[in-house]
């Protein structure tokens, strides 16, 4: 949607904004790209805690700084029965450890009340959407009139894919294929679906997971097509995403408060594209900031880790290295 409103293209079917001459980047990521070329690692994350939170802020945390030290930062948490995401309420995912550290690609925590819809909704197991949507799914097809892929002109019709696996139709194959389009921005479930609260999003991301598995590529791959009449007559507003959402309460300025200081870190491996990192350290080993902590696999698409404080390596595994500063 960016690309299109900005530059009157639409990408093709499972393509990137490169397929249309577009480089779309973060401003953090820029940023960081300005820093390495001048010899600084990304030891750092630019991270809004916000919600059921005393003092919503934004601070330049170390990467691996735990999710609990954060929320502490913010001032703590207002009622006792609550649940982290990370990211955003659309597509974050829920935190099952508040002791784990933030990735580099964490850049929102989110804090909300543990019955509240949103987290309801993520803890749903797959078998449960599918049962729900066989006894709710009444066929409005408001899931494909917001979904923004569908606007742009793709071959994306949530409601047909529901349909296809409500009633064991012999539908074209284009409907369960079509998951490899979905972009996963939760429009469909958080937005259009807000009465009978299904799922497509769901849906799509376990069909795609399943085609994967089975070795079945994306056969949707057509380009050179313009979006739909409806797209600028399908927009929300983040003021009513928000009240549909249920975080109208949160929409407040957060303080920045700049570098957040913490005396442990415990650094994620694999939260990044390719292949999980390799750790290069032991326990007991001296680190100072910046130090490469854990490097690439042989061959593989990667990213290398540094130490986002100095310290002693406290925890070595193949998912974590821990620092105690």
């Amino acid at each position: 949607m960016l690309v299109y409103d900005v530059t009157g293209r639409v990408m093709p079917e499972g393509g990137l904004p490169l397929n249309v001459g577009v480089v779309v980047n973060n401003v953090i990521t820029l940023a960081q790209v300005a820093e390495a070329a001048g010899g600084k690692p990304v030891t750092r994350r630019y991270v809004t805690i916000t919600g059921e939170v005393k003092k919503p802020c934004v601070v330049s945390a170390p990467i691996g700084a735990t999710y609990a030290d954060l929320v502490a930062i913010a001032g703590g948490t207002k009622t006792d029965e609550i649940c982290l995401i990370d990211g955003g309420p659309m597509m974050g995912r829920l935190v099952d450890n508040w002791g784990d550290g933030i990735a580099k690609t964490t850049s929102g925590i989110l804090v909300l009340p543990a019955d509240h819809f949103i987290v309801q909704m993520k803890k749903r197991t797959i078998s449960q959407e599918m049962k729900r949507s066989r006894s709710a799914c009444c066929q409005c097809f408001r899931c494909t009139d917001l979904c923004p892929r569908h606007n742009l002109g793709h071959e994306l019709y949530p409601h047909m894919t529901m349909r296809t696996i409500d009633y064991n139709l012999s539908e074209p194959s284009g409907h369960i294929t079509s998951a490899f389009l979905c972009s996963q921005c939760g429009m469909c479930e958080m937005v259009a679906c807000d009465i009978m609260g299904l799922s497509p999003r769901r849906i799509f991301a376990e069909y795609r997971k399943q085609l994967v598995s089975k070795g079945i590529k994306n056969p949707h791959t057509r380009k050179g097509f313009d979006a739909r009449e409806s797209y600028k007559n399908t927009k929300v507003s983040i003021s009513t995403v928000l009240k549909k959402m249920g975080l109208a309460e949160y929409a407040v300025k957060p303080e920045f408060l700049g570098d957040a200081e913490v005396k442990s870190v415990k650094i994620p491996l694999s939260r990044h594209t390719g292949a999980p990192a390799s750790a290069c350290v032991k326990c007991g080993d001296k680190v100072r900031m910046c130090d490469v902590v854990a490097v690439p696999q042989d061959g593989k698409l990667g990213a290398a880790y540094h130490a986002s404080i100095a310290g002693t390596i406290t925890d070595v595994d193949q998912k974590w290295v821990g620092i105690k500063g």
